[in-house]
C-alpha cells in the first residue's frame, strides 16, 4: 500500500495502444485510482486510442508542466 503518499504520477511514453509497458501503465492507473491522486504523465504524443479512455497530461519542460511533487512511477 501507499501509506500517506496522496499523489502518484505514472510517467510513460503511452504511444503504443498493444505495448506492454502501455497497459501496465494504464492497469496501475486502473488500479490506483479510487485510492490516490494518480495522473497519467507522457513526454510524447500519446496514441488517440489511449487519450480517448484515459486522462493523459504531456510533460512540456518549456512551459514548466510536468509532475513537480508526489510519488513518480516511470514504467
Amino acid at each position: 500500500m501507499l501509506g500517506s503518499t496522496k499523489q502518484v504520477h505514472l510517467i510513460n511514453p503511452l504511444w503504443n495502444p498493444v505495448g506492454g509497458s502501455e497497459w501496465r501503465t494504464l492497469t496501475l492507473f486502473d488500479e490506483l485510482r479510487d485510492s490516490c491522486s494518480v495522473t497519467l504523465w507522457s513526454e510524447h504524443e500519446p496514441d488517440p486510442e489511449i487519450t480517448q479512455r484515459y486522462p493523459v497530461k504531456r510533460i512540456d519542460p518549456e512551459h514548466s508542466r510536468f509532475p513537480k511533487s508526489g510519488t513518480f512511477v516511470f514504467v
